[in-house]
């Protein structure tokens, strides 16, 4: 609101401009670990990273900031 914009667009400009280096960061570590997925021993390890990251990334950029501007 210093800058005089509304908390809204603040809050809509302060997670598009997270968005690359999060999801980058996620997508990286998940091609990383797919190589697991061909072995019998290590796929429900790497099927669990796999899912946490992905559900991870929603989570902090859809619900965070939801619950920020609701709250």
């Amino acid at each position: 609101m210093a800058l005089g914009r509304a908390a809204y667009d603040a809050i809509i400009e302060a997670g598009l401009s997270r968005t690359r280096p999060v999801v980058l960061g996620a997508a990286t570590t998940m091609l990383g670990v797919m190589p697991l997925l061909q072995d019998v021993f290590w796929v429900s390890m790497a099927l669990t990273i796999m899912g946490g990251l992905a559900f991870g990334t929603v989570i902090t950029m859809v619900l965070v900031p939801t619950l920020y501007a609701t709250l």
